[in-house]
């Protein structure tokens, strides 16, 4: 779910007119192209030449110019190179998929040997090195892929750091100098690892507890438990400011906020690590100095450094006031 509404909300997948989703439906390999395509020019469907199709079955095929990018940028090759079929309406695979995605990031396909016998192995291996299958559990890799977990493996990859080759000099057994490729990461000038989500849709993140929300706005109090946040926020808190969508329902839960400013917000996406549970004051019990009980249920409650909990009051006018 937070996969999807991420994913949606960048533009890199879309729903269908009559608002359904349709998770379990499989996902082509034309379809697959198009949201690598999509993610890699920061969730705008780039002006691509429509012009000879490389394969020799996507001629007239509505993602031919989607496939020939990705033919361009190495992410895919099809059945037997230029010229030769791709089958684009074919499913695609999870490893297709995650291989696709690994060379969107920046792996040289060759290098990495994910081409010839081994490709599946070494895919498998690499998409692991880089948590592309997390969130989605068991999962048949050589079966065709569904929306929902084709949206989580791309949403992965957002996060994943990217990558790039430097050459570097050794020496063969012959003694004699040899220039050979290796893989590094792929940094901005001030040392930090890019990402698809920070160097293509220039996107910062932040996490942490949506306190409060007012008209456009939503205040969230950082939390680094949940993950690192491009902010330090002011005592702790994060305001952003024109924001174009109604996220009440996300009142008190842990989300992560994509922005490209405090006052341009991309998305407000609710985390897995969530309990959110709603009822009257005058049905909690203390049972102890952490944990309540109400409705015959009994629960723990995250205190601060001093062992307290600690109670956030929200104002009408959307201000946060702290007490223990």
């Amino acid at each position: 779910k937070e996969a999807v509404s991420a994913m949606t909300q960048l533009g890199i997948i879309n729903g269908y007119e009559d608002g359904t989703f349709l998770p379990k439906q499989v996902v082509t390999r034309a379809e697959m192209c198009k949201m690598i395509c999509v993610a890699l020019n920061g969730g705008i469907a780039p002006v691509l030449d429509t012009g000879t199709a490389v394969f020799s079955d996507t001629k007239g095929h509505w993602a031919s110019a989607y496939i020939n990018y990705c033919f361009a940028k190495g992410i895919v090759s099809g059945d037997s190179g230029k010229g030769g079929p791709f089958r684009p309406d074919a499913t695609v695979t999870a490893l297709e998929a995650a291989k696709m995605m690994l060379v969107a990031l920046g792996y040289n396909a060759q290098i990495a040997g994910f081409t010839g016998p081994d490709w599946a192995q070494n895919v498998a291996i690499a998409a692991n090195e880089k948590n592309l299958f997390d969130g989605i559990g068991a999962l048949n890799v050589t079966a065709g892929l569904s929306r929902d977990n084709a949206a989580q493996l791309i949403y992965n990859g957002l996060f994943a750091g990217m990558v790039k080759y430097e050459n570097v000099l050794t020496t063969d057994a012959n003694g004699n100098l040899v220039s050979t490729p290796r893989m590094v990461d792929d940094t901005t000038t001030g040392g930090a690892v890019k990402t698809i989500l920070s160097d293509k849709f220039k996107v910062s993140t932040d996490y942490g507890q949506l306190v409060a929300i007012g008209k456009e706005t939503v205040k969230i109090k950082l939390d680094s438990n949940l993950g690192k946040s491009a902010s330090t926020g002011d005592g702790g808190y994060q305001t952003y400011t024109k924001v174009g969508t109604d996220y009440t329902a996300l009142l008190g839960q842990s989300v992560k906020v994509m922005f490209k400013s405090t006052e341009k917000v991309l998305g407000v996406v609710p985390l897995s690590k969530n309990t959110v549970v709603s009822t009257n004051e005058r049905s909690v019990t203390m049972v102890s100095a952490t944990k309540v009980k109400f409705g015959g249920t009994e629960y723990t409650l995250d205190v601060n450094a001093s062992d307290q909990i600690e109670v956030l009051t929200i104002t009408a006018n959307g201000a946060v006031l702290s007490s223990q």
